[in-house]
């Protein structure tokens, strides 16, 4: 699901914004010094608009499920069902009202660092069952491997999920302006900026609203989750994505001459009307 949230019917009437509860973590205000900058004006979220937002939230998951279904369906009649792997999973959440904001962006909080990882397996391997060990994204790629019968080359730093016996004690994320370090009970955000870094005790506070770092008392812990990022490169050592600029290029409408950059073009294309108000929006974005 993704904004705008304008799922067609029959699925924009499904659900009853008036009848729907607001998640965990919903708070009156924004918390822990968050401005509220973002993809949307989260100091305008009130409690109508995002009961509105979910309802067509969960419109946008009931349409993909439908679709889904049929894809499933589909693969089963053509008697393709047993030999096909499945992955079921996405980028980022969503944090739908948690500590007042909507989307995605800001901090590397729990909505939008838990994502949904459901894996079907070809005939053969084990069913139905649910893994309590942390999972990271790029595991999902020595999975596949390893299901294809292929060997995982030594560049890949994931774990193979079909190895009961492989398990990560930690699992870590980045943005450009922060680190995250997590295990199953504790969780670092680790901030370039000083006085921003957060500590979270998720067995007593798993909706993040009490932030423990430069406590005294959880210095060793904090230091236990810091130590992990050793060999990471440093917040002055940025790691840049590889962009290939002698690759071949589709011949499109869309498809920018020369280098210019994703967003350069996104922009221009999409404010090629005069007076489009997406221009400002796109000036007040998190781009990433």
């Amino acid at each position: 699901p993704h904004h705008p949230f304008d799922p067609p019917r029959p699925w924009a009437d499904m659900y009853d914004p008036d009848r729907l509860s607001l998640l965990p973590g919903w708070t009156e205000n924004l918390i822990h010094g968050d401005t509220g900058h973002g993809f949307f004006p989260q100091k305008e979220l009130t409690e109508g608009s995002l009961r509105r937002v979910l309802a067509l939230y969960y419109a946008s998951i009931s349409q993909i499920d439908h679709h889904v279904g049929r894809m499933v369906e589909m693969l089963k009649a053509r008697g393709l069902y047993g030999d096909t792997l499945i992955v079921y999973t996405s980028d980022h959440g969503d944090y739908m009202g948690y500590h007042h904001r909507i989307l995605k962006g800001h901090r590397m909080l729990e909505p939008l660092i838990r994502v949904p990882l459901i894996i079907k397996f070809p005939a053969g391997h084990p069913a139905g069952g649910t893994d309590a060990r942390l999972v990271n994204n790029i595991d999902v790629a020595p999975t596949l491997l390893s299901a294809a019968g292929l060997r995982c080359p030594d560049t890949m730093h994931g774990i193979d999920l079909t190895d009961q016996g492989a398990c990560a004690d930690y699992v870590l994320a980045e943005t450009s302006n922060e680190y995250m370090v997590r295990s199953k009970t504790r969780k670092l955000l680790l901030h370039r900026t000083a006085g921003e870094s957060m500590f979270f005790d998720l067995e007593r506070d798993p909706l993040e609203l009490e932030n423990l770092f430069g406590r005294e008392d959880r210095s060793e812990e904090i230091l236990v989750l810091r130590e992990q990022l050793v060999g990471w490169p440093l917040f002055d050592d940025r790691v840049a994505n590889h962009l290939d600029k002698n690759a071949p290029k589709c011949k499109a409408q869309n498809v920018a001459d020369g280098d210019t950059g994703l967003y350069a073009h996104f922009k221009s294309f999409m404010t090629k009307t005069a007076n489009n108000p997406i221009e400002t929006t796109l000036d007040r974005a998190s781009h990433g």
